[in-house]
């Protein structure tokens, strides 16, 4: 990374034993838990994969309470990575690697039935036209994680696009549920809502994923709603029920929807 032009670049050589770059972090893929039994006092219980994890503020305080899991974030920014790994490192954690990639990547970082579970939080929309082949929830990401979670893991996802989310579930072949409005009055300031309201609309139908035979095959719906902060931490039985992303919080105060799914692994690819 030292040899990036970003000057982040080479400072997060200050945490050597924390951030790691794409190809590092595949000369540890299938013994991430062996590589957090050597910082940790004992093999973490679940290994958690954080896709866009930023400065790994939330991702941080979800390790920091629980010891006992081990956390691998991702983000492609050099700065926010680097003010994440001076967090982790301030706080002591034991159990946070974050790696400079692209969550595409996952292959390639972590092996065969290796991941307990795969968070994608708030991730780029694209929600212009041209733009809608760059989203990451796509048949092929999602077949990559199908081959690197145990049977039984699971993907969680929340986005405020409510046209992602639609296609989200078209790749399920799941039906639409109906939306909140995004009808009432634009503030007048810009603000996140009015960007919401102007901005991101649902999608046309015609301009939906078909179905995927395949993600079918691997994952099943296990939870989807149209009003996250509606659940409580209970239902969502995870390390991350009941704590917000810095995402959420500006959402919540804007009083905008937030949409979640939930998927589980229940079978795997022919070995």
């Amino acid at each position: 990374m030292s040899t990036h032009k970003n000057p982040y670049a080479g400072r997060l050589g200050e945490f050597s034993g924390i951030a790691f770059d794409a190809a590092a972090a595949s000369e540890r893929k299938g013994v991430w838990r062996e590589f957090f039994r050597g910082s940790m006092e004992r093999g973490p219980e679940r290994l958690v994969f954080e896709v866009g994890c930023s400065n790994a503020g939330f991702l941080a305080s979800i390790a920091e309470a629980n010891p006992d899991a081990a956390f691998v974030g991702i983000d492609w920014k050099f700065k926010v990575l680097f003010k994440g790994a001076k967090r982790v490192h301030g706080m002591g954690l034991k159990n946070v690697a974050l790696l400079r990639g692209k969550a595409q990547e996952i292959s390639r970082i972590f092996g065969e039935d290796e991941l307990d579970e795969v968070w994608v939080f708030f991730p780029d929309p694209w929600a212009k036209k041209p733009q809608l082949k760059h989203r990451l929830i796509q048949e092929a990401f999602l077949l990559d994680c199908a081959r690197v979670l145990k049977p039984g893991g699971r993907v969680f996802i929340k986005t405020d696009h409510p046209g992602y989310f639609q296609w989200m579930l078209a790749l399920w072949g799941a039906p639409r549920p109906v939306l909140p409005a995004y009808d009432g009055p634009v503030p007048t300031e810009r603000g996140m809502r009015a960007k919401q309201m102007l901005v991101r609309k649902p999608m046309d139908e015609d301009q939906l994923p078909n179905a995927s035979a395949a993600v079918c095959a691997r994952f099943e719906i296990v939870r989807q709603s149209i009003d996250y902060a509606s659940l409580s931490a209970a239902e969502l039985g995870t390390l991350f029920g009941g704590r917000d992303t810095l995402f959420e919080k500006g959402f919540r105060e804007q009083k905008l929807p937030i949409y979640f799914l939930e998927v589980i692994c229940t079978a795997k690819r022919s070995r």
